[in-house]
């Protein structure tokens, strides 16, 4: 700031949007001024210390809102991949045996139930199927000789 100072370089006033702050920086322009007429180091020091802490702070804060914003985007990432495993089958069948278990139910043995019935089911129409074919062929030789 005082390199920039001792060779006629102004703080960039043009670029400052807030009225507040253009007013700080001017005030800040004219006390340097007044301390470099007057050969007041120390001043300019204080105030090159003070510009340096600011230059931190805003560092510090650039890095803080980096860090909210890498945070934010690993929070989305995980909100996605947490509605993907919902939409996975095993996390159904987790949600399947949770509320088997709220209810009081054994799911796999329910499973294994309707298993069995369904096996069952399917017996007695192999069985109908197989009679059918039975029939078919003993009848299937008479039709054949009536023709």
């Amino acid at each position: 700031l005082i390199e920039s100072i001792l060779m006629g370089i102004p703080l960039p006033l043009i670029y400052v949007k807030d009225p507040e702050e253009k007013c700080t920086r001017e005030n800040i322009m004219k006390i340097i001024n007044l301390a470099y007429e007057s050969y007041q180091i120390e001043i300019l020091k204080k105030i090159e210390l003070e510009e340096q802490q600011l230059a931190d702070n805003s560092q510090l804060s650039s890095n803080i809102a980096v860090k909210i914003s890498i945070l934010e985007n690993n929070i989305a990432k995980y909100k996605h991949e947490s509605e993907m495993q919902k939409q996975s089958p095993f996390y159904k069948w987790k949600m399947r045996i949770s509320r088997s278990r709220a209810e009081g139910k054994d799911l796999f043995n329910d499973i294994a139930k309707n298993l069995t019935k369904q096996i069952e089911q399917i017996r007695k129409k192999l069985e109908l199927i197989k009679m059918n074919e039975n029939i078919v062929n003993k009848v299937e030789p008479l039709v054949s000789k009536n023709i």
